[in-house]
């Protein structure tokens, strides 16, 4: 039987935990912090929320439409709808923003350094390999998809 994934070698959540580890061993080695975080710190919660709420609203759009996120089992739809009709990787996205809220709320700018490389790691490892199965499983849908919508914002 042919596999019906997109054949993620690395889980996403996977990812954004080695990042955080690298983020919090740097902070040791070589601190990079605000002097005066101020309210820096608020707007580091206030991301963190927008960025978990933005995240559950994603996977919701998967339950309604009964299918898995593609990483996990294979998609037996196309979501387009809630923020997917704004993004392609709402819930990349979404990682990305609660990153960078942590960033401020920890006072720790090595998160913030490494943003882009966390996204460029999204890109590489996993999102090319969910496009390529979607473009196979839905190719006429997920064609006109990713002509309408971005990849990212």
């Amino acid at each position: 039987m042919e596999n019906d994934s997109p054949d993620i070698v690395v889980h996403p959540m996977i990812i954004i935990v080695v990042f955080i580890l690298v983020c919090s061993v740097l902070k040791r080695l070589w601190p990079l912090e605000i002097p005066e975080l101020g309210l820096l710190e608020y707007a580091g919660y206030a991301l963190m929320g927008i960025g978990g709420i933005a995240v559950v609203l994603s996977g919701r759009e998967f339950s309604k439409r009964k299918t898995g996120t593609n990483f996990v089992s294979s998609a037996k739809s196309l979501v387009t709808s809630g923020l997917y009709r704004f993004s392609r990787n709402p819930m990349y996205v979404s990682f990305i923003v609660i990153f960078i809220g942590f960033s401020l709320q920890s006072n720790n700018l090595w998160f913030l350094v490494l943003t882009l490389p966390l996204a460029v790691a999204f890109r590489q490892l996993v999102i090319v390999r969910e496009e390529a199965y979607l473009t196979g499983k839905f190719p006429e849908e997920y064609g006109q998809y990713k002509r309408t919508v971005r990849r990212w914002l």
